[in-house]
């Protein structure tokens, strides 16, 4: 029973803090609330996730989040999310105008600032880390003498 109410409470804040700001017409102190605590509270819903893949009882999600597939990106993610605000610096910076937002707009940004970033940390990560990782490889594995 607690581990339901677990899973309704979890969901219930990331779902509040994704859409809970829909309508858009915030008055201050709202907005201030929001501002403080939204991130705790995401980080709250995302911790209890954690622990229930770590623990065990979430199985399908830890399956889904352990998926060979997902891998690659899994290793781009955070060099990814280093290298964004570069990337959404650079196209600010390359406008030599206004721009009016619509939702096909932002669509066509996100979008593309997300494939800039991949890409960018596509590139990041073949030129330094992977070269890093085989050295780290090769300077600390154990060399066992084969007789």
């Amino acid at each position: 029973m607690a581990r339901l109410v677990g899973w309704v409470l979890s969901t219930a804040i990331m779902f509040s803090v994704v859409y809970g700001l829909y309508p858009g017409n915030l008055t201050v102190p709202l907005s201030s609330v929001y501002a403080a605590l939204g991130h705790t509270a995401w980080a709250i819903g995302v911790s209890f996730i954690v622990i229930q893949c770590c623990t065990g009882s979430a199985t399908m999600i830890d399956s889904l989040l352990s998926l060979r597939l997902i891998y690659p990106l899994s290793r781009l993610t955070y060099c990814a999310y280093l290298v964004h605000p570069i990337i959404m610096l650079i196209t600010a910076s390359q406008m030599d105008g206004p721009l009016h937002l619509h939702n096909d707009i932002v669509l066509i940004l996100y979008f593309g600032n997300l494939v800039a970033s991949y890409l960018m940390s596509f590139c990041i990560s073949i030129a330094f880390e992977a070269p890093i990782v085989n050295l780290l490889k090769i300077a600390f594995t154990s060399k066992k003498r084969i007789r």
